[in-house]
């Protein structure tokens, strides 16, 4: 049923236990509006609304008329953001398909609140929302914002002279409203000191550029141009002033360029220099800087620096003599150029280099994408080339930048060639995205070897495809394939409509194995999707050939514009004998083994049809040849419709039957034929399938089907529910509860067995749907509201059974009954009654596994006496609850990796006894669950422990659940899951069986 694996500890249990949920959309299923889900469409006020009156009421506007009852689910609330406590109001109808949410009384001013709507909120005809949907807004705020803190203190003495500055307001900030105009550091004299600003909420941080000056007095200021997000400008103006800590060092030359001796410079070069600290230009005068050619000609100069003004660049004001040499140095001394403490240098290093002739700039001469260029794929790496090769240490995410939508994305910069640079973004961009790759131009840009910088910015700007996906494909013969008749074609099948304007002799070559193209046709077919080509002449014997698929913006290109990120290849060879064996077709409906075929009636679309091909040891089907026949009365898609939506394999293909190419109602012979390389035809044996639109009658559920998992029952007589006793025999509680984590723990367990039955149906932990394959039935530990929904009971005994056994009794062999209940024509099922005995039995499990254990220790351990014998009172453990240790591994402030090595010991065991035991009941409560919506198949009727009369069998009746091959070890060590016939029936591809 799944493969073999130990599920990581709590990766079920814990990953439940946390909350969860957000907004989505659910597929809306048949047209039929009592068919999938209902949809949120608008609400008022908008998300992230402000300025909202506080009579306010929420407007919710849905595509169906809702059950008011429905909104009294606990998950469905308004709260003051911070608060759990929910705003009291009333839901009422203000139109067909609206409701309004009134709260009791005024909201408060100028507070933020979040309004959910619970994902169990359901219309008139039993359609649940099936997602939580969660928005916040700000009500009307008339208030200025408030400083609440300066971290730097008025008056303040010492200051770093490095430090950010951070001003927290009493309520989150507009980001646009912060600027060097509303904020800003200045000295006495009215300089301002440039930096750059970040707004985290109502935290403004002013970061500066350079170092500022030693034992300087400054000021911090705030303006009324800052505002809060409903456009209150902050009060009067502040102003902090302070005195930074004193500066005696000297600074320090790091580094020059050009290299030292560097020869070729371009006589335009302006040579950098990088000190350990900010410098201050205006220090830097011809007494302080020597700068002279080799014949001691003095060459004037000005000095400019970047915004930390660690970097000085000197430019020099005539153009500098070509092939000669110049040297540059600072002098020391009462002219030494200082910081901007005024301390001056007290050490310096000469820089000698040699021009060259060279003074022209590089220029981008190409792109990939070009500039302007659409389709392009979301996978892109950009390559820029240039006219010549670049300095490299000038290359780097400082001068080349990849924007998405104008805001940063990020990205790795490489240099492939010296004339080149390659912009790879470390995520995917986004579809229908403009982009672009920035690349800086001017003295602080990019440059040439010589120093010629790049003399203007550069933009490449491209825009993305819709089209998420990345381009595949399968040649035909594949790489390494031998003994090919040379008779054969070769066929290139790729995964998505291609623009048949890029599939040509150039794009898709077939090559002898020196290189040479072969001379041949090519045919596309199959929806652009299948590219056959035939040589002019047979191929050689027991000869290498070669396929090409080119890559890139010039390559094969999928119709959204996706291409290859590099060319696709394949070498193969022929062999001596011709080819004249069909080959072996196979076809079948939605994966259903063929013996479970007869009788199948399926939805006129929706269903998906695979085939299986193979040929002889050394040939090769071509399934891009794969051909669907129906034959009956009525519309039936073509075989090239179908084609065109296959997915591929090298001997199979699965298509699903489109909505817009519908079956007619009724009988259908299905045969599927698929050739070989040599054009030989192999047909599959005809498949009769009824075909009937889909109806209440006919499926599992119209709608999600809810299901009430009630663990509140006592039907023991145990004086507490029988779940809360399961708990208490496995040692995951404690009884009276001494430190106060039974109802932690039994929600952590119930919200793994949950999580589990959940995955069971392709679905999240809390129930939340994933994506199509996600079948349309949930589980919720509460009762709902206003929902027709199922409930079964989860816990205790087998009431068919003794009520009094304990353990080391035996067990009935029943883990579970529930009535089958034919197409799920009573949605309302319950399966809790005691006579019958209906629901699913845990304690069986446990008793089982218990007698087991006593039968077989202490010669041997069972799995399931492995995690339970630390825990379970009965076999000498200690339960959760009741060890030194468990006031703090089991706090929900726990911290595994802070821990000690024996609590996190004593955590393990509880924690991979509790994911173990969810584990278990989560396989057990969905298979039971399966069968209450009528999974039913032919076949004898096992019993026993793990025996199964309904599951699985044609006469299905309130007995045993599940399949002979489920036990306990297996129920921890693999990934349980429907069979194929089974997930059809529940995700509506198979109507009845």
């Amino acid at each position: 049923m799944g493969t073999a694996r130990k599920p990581a500890a709590l990766a079920l249990a814990l990953a439940a236990a946390a909350c969860g949920g957000g907004t989505g959309a659910g597929n809306s299923g048949a047209a039929n509006s009592s068919f999938g889900v209902v949809h949120l469409l608008d609400h008022a006020p908008a998300a992230d609304a402000v300025q909202v009156p506080v009579d306010t009421t929420i407007s919710l506007e849905f595509d169906s008329a809702m059950a008011l009852d429905s909104f009294g689910d606990e998950d469905t609330w308004l709260r003051k953001v911070g608060s759990s406590q929910n705003v009291p109001g009333t839901f009422a109808r203000s139109g067909i398909t609206r409701v309004a949410f009134t709260p009791n009384a005024a909201l408060d001013l100028e507070s933020d609140y979040e309004f959910q709507l619970s994902a169990l909120t359901c219309d008139q005809a039993g359609r649940i929302l099936d997602v939580t949907v969660l928005f916040g807004f700000r009500t009307f705020d008339a208030t200025p914002p408030r400083i609440t803190n300066i971290d730097v203190q008025n008056g303040s003495q010492s200051e770093s002279r490095t430090r950010t500055y951070t001003v927290t307001f009493s309520e989150p900030i507009a980001s646009s409203s912060v600027s060097p105009a509303t904020f800003h550091l200045r000295d006495v004299s009215g300089q301002k000191y440039a930096a750059s600003y970040t707004v985290a909420g109502n935290r403004v941080t002013l970061d500066p550029y350079l170092d500022l000056p030693g034992s300087r007095q400054l000021f911090l200021l705030t303006k009324p141009g800052i505002t809060d997000r409903a456009g209150n400008p902050v009060g009067a103006e502040s102003r902090t002033g302070f005195r930074t800590a004193v500066d005696v060092v000297a600074p320090s030359l790091l580094s020059t360029w050009p290299a030292m001796n560097q020869t070729g410079v371009s006589p335009v070069v302006q040579p950098t220099f990088t000190f350990d600290e900010s410098m201050d230009p205006a220090s830097v005068q011809a007494a302080s800087l020597l700068f002279q050619d080799q014949f001691g000609s003095v060459v004037p100069f000005a000095i400019e620096s970047d915004p930390s003004q660690r970097l000085l660049r000197v430019r020099p004001t005539v153009t500098l003599q070509t092939n000669r040499g110049y040297t540059m140095a600072f002098m020391l001394g009462s002219a030494a150029a200082t910081d901007v403490s005024g301390n001056p240098l007290s050490a310096t290093q000469a820089l000698a280099f040699t021009t060259g002739s060279d003074v022209i700039a590089p220029v981008v001469s190409a792109s990939s994408p070009a500039s302007g260029e659409s389709r392009v794929p979301g996978s892109v790496v950009a390559d820029v080339v240039f006219s010549e090769a670049l300095d490299g240490a000038r290359i780097s995410n400082d001068t080349v930048s990849l924007l998405v939508d104008g805001e940063p994305w990020t990205a790795v910069v490489a240099t492939p060639t010296p004339d080149s640079i390659r912009v790879t973004p470390v995520l995917e961009l986004p579809t229908d995205a403009e982009c672009s790759v920035k690349l800086q131009g001017g003295q602080g840009g990019l440059r040439d070897l010589a120093g010629n910088v790049l003399a203007d910015e550069v933009v490449v700007s491209f825009t993305t495809s819709s089209d998420a996906g990345v381009p595949q494909v399968l040649m035909l013969p594949p790489e390494g394939a031998a003994g090919i008749a040379p008779s054969s074609r070769v066929s290139f099948l790729f995964d998505a409509p291609m623009d048949p304007s890029t599939l040509n002799e150039n794009t898709l070559r077939v090559l002898e194995d020196t290189g040479q193209p072969l001379p041949g046709t090519l045919a596309v077919s199959g929806g652009s999707r299948v590219v056959a080509f035939t040589p002019q002449t047979p191929f050689s014997p027991s000869t290498y050939y070669r396929l090409e698929v080119k890559g890139g913006s010039a390559g094969a290109r999928r119709a959204s514009g996706n291409w290859f990120a590099a060319d696709q290849r394949a070498r193969w060879r022929t062999g001596t004998g011709a080819d004249s064996q069909a080959p072996v077709v196979s076809a079948t409906v939605n994966g259903i083994h063929q013996s479970r075929l007869p009788g199948l009636i399926v939805p006129n679309h929706g269903f998906a049809i695979d085939v299986s091909a193979s040929d002889n040891t050394s040939q090769w089907v071509d399934m891009g040849t794969v051909e669907v026949i129906f034959q009956g009365n009525g519309s039936a898609p073509g075989a090239a419709t179908l084609l065109a939506t296959s997915s591929f394999g090298y001997n199979f293909s699965r298509v699903e039957v489109p909505e817009t190419a519908a079956l007619t109602d009724g009988v259908w012979n299905m045969t599927v034929t698929v050739r070989d390389l040599s054009g030989n035809v192999g047909t599959s044996s005809p498949v009769s399938l009824t075909v009937s639109t889909p109806t209440g009658r006919a499926l599992p559920f119209e709608r999600t089907q809810v299901v009430w998992v009630r663990t509140d029952l006592d039907r023991i007589g145990g004086g507490m529910p029988d779940f809360d006793g399961d708990l208490r025999l496995l040692g995951l509680t404690t009884a009276g509860d001494p430190i106060g984590t039974n109802t932690w723990m039994r929600n952590l367990v119930l919200n793994g067995i949950l999580a589990k039955s959940n995955h069971l149906f392709g679905r999240g932990s809390r129930g939340e749907p994933l994506d199509a394959g996600s079948v349309g039935l949930r589980f919720t530990k509460r009762e709902p509201i206003g929902l027709p929904h199922m409930q079964i009971a989860l816990g205790g005994l087998d009431p068919e059974g003794s009520r009094t056994r304990v353990y080391g009794d035996e067990s009935t062999g029943v883990l579970g009954r529930a009535y089958y209940d034919y197409c799920n024509g009573n949605p309302s099922e319950r399966n809790i009654s005691t006579s019958p005995g209906l629901g699913v039995f845990c304690r069986e499990m446990w008793l089982y596994q218990a007698r087991i254990h006593l039968q077989v220790w202490p010669s041997w351990q069972t799995s399931f006496a492995q995690k339970f014998l630390p825990l379970s009172p009965d076999m000498g453990g200690t339960p959760a609850g009741a060890h030194a240790l468990d006031s703090i591994v089991l706090s929900s402030s726990f911290d595994y990796g802070a821990a000690t090595t024996s609590q996190r010991a004593r955590w393990q065991v509880v924690m991979d006894a509790a994911d173990d035991w969810a584990s278990v009941m989560g396989v057990i409560l969905a298979h039971e669950v399966g069968h209450s919506v009528g999974l039913v198949a032919p076949g004898p009727a096992p019993q026993g422990l793990y025996g199964d009369s309904s599951l699985h069998n044609t006469f299905a009746g309130a007995t045993d659940v599940m399949a002979p091959s489920v036990g306990y070890e297996a129920m921890i060590t693999l990934d349980y899951r429907f069979r194929d016939i089974d997930l059809a029936y529940l995700r509506h591809e198979v109507l009845l069986r």
